[in-house]
């Protein structure tokens, strides 16, 4: 197995693959891994922005929907509050799936085990789930099968070549026919795990090996389009490379202009790259507003999303 510092790349076997530990694919054009809702720098074990909960701490509804805790259960720890760290400094423990908030690695687990058990018989007993936890522990699964593999090769090719010399001797012919064997053995079933290993990371895992991109499914709209207004104020909507970078809604008036998240139903505004969600109050009377709601999902569903 070899690693190549800097690029976060795993080479094994004769495979490549740009997922790392944590089962998220390598952005090689900024060196970095995408989570969906920030990058993470594998190089520092650290992201790159700080997480969107500490952000929301203000915003109670906010926060419940990210963290899935209120402000006293995310206060109690104040691991919490390290906003740059992956799973609150315990990967084993904790994963963080979408680059929102750390959560229980339970079912993540159970994916990289299902993945390495079915590898290992080349396939068999492979679960498919829509637990994006358990899909993203089948990607871990997956490149450890093919580490697996190639350690296994290796040594199969060495047992394979002992073999060869005890047998030389002729008198360790006995010996040395029974290690060619097992050697080969070895080496073909590391094979076999490896290339089950990469067949499968190259199919995908469910949700893991693909975070939901807004707009991914619609048109192209170079620039601004606005797609309603009322007194003051107007709705908007980008989508210049769908699928290649998130697409955007967004609000604006006078003073103000708020980005809509779609998952969580929450307005935000972005300064100097970080999410900043309104209080519960603007947020609630932006989204009373049946005029600017109409005008917001009719621009999630040029998108694509409705």
């Amino acid at each position: 197995m070899e690693q190549e510092v800097g690029e976060g790349e795993m080479h094994a076997a004769g495979f490549q693959t740009d997922y790392r530990f944590t089962g998220k694919e390598l952005d090689k054009e900024i060196g970095l891994h995408y989570y969906g809702a920030r990058y993470y720098e594998a190089g520092t074990g650290r992201f790159t922005q700080s997480d969107p909960v500490s952000l929301a701490l203000a915003n109670s509804e906010q926060l419940k929907k990210l963290s899935g805790q209120e402000l006293n259960q995310v206060l109690s720890n104040p691991q919490n509050l390290n906003s740059y760290a992956y799973s609150i400094g315990n990967p084993i423990i904790y994963v963080d799936p979408d680059g929102h908030f750390w959560k229980e690695a339970w079912s993540l687990w159970q994916g990289v085990s299902n993945a390495i058990v079915s590898n290992n018989a080349f396939g068999l007993g492979r679960v498919d789930s829509n637990d994006s936890y358990f899909n993203t522990g089948q990607t871990v699964g997956d490149v450890a099968s093919m580490a697996q593999g190639a350690l296994e090769a290796a040594l199969g090719v060495t047992t394979q070549g002992g073999g060869v010399v005890v047998s030389s001797s002729g008198v360790g012919a006995l010996v040395g026919a029974p290690a060619i064997a097992a050697g080969v053995a070895i080496t073909g079933h590391g094979i076999g795990v490896a290339g089950s290993g990469a067949y499968n990371l190259s199919k995908g895992n469910g949700a893991a090996l693909k975070q939901h991109m807004l707009g991914e499914n619609g048109p192209k709209i170079n620039g601004s389009k606005t797609i309603g207004r009322g007194e003051g104020w107007h709705v908007d909507i980008e989508n210049p490379d769908p699928g290649g970078r998130p697409g955007q809604v967004h609000y604006q008036d006078g003073k103000n202009k708020y980005y809509f998240d779609h998952e969580s139903s929450s307005f935000y505004e972005v300064n100097a790259g970080q999410r900043t969600y309104v209080s519960n109050s603007q947020n609630k009377q932006l989204l009373n507003n049946g005029n600017v709601m109409r005008s917001i999902n009719k621009g999630l569903k040029i998108l694509g999303e409705l």
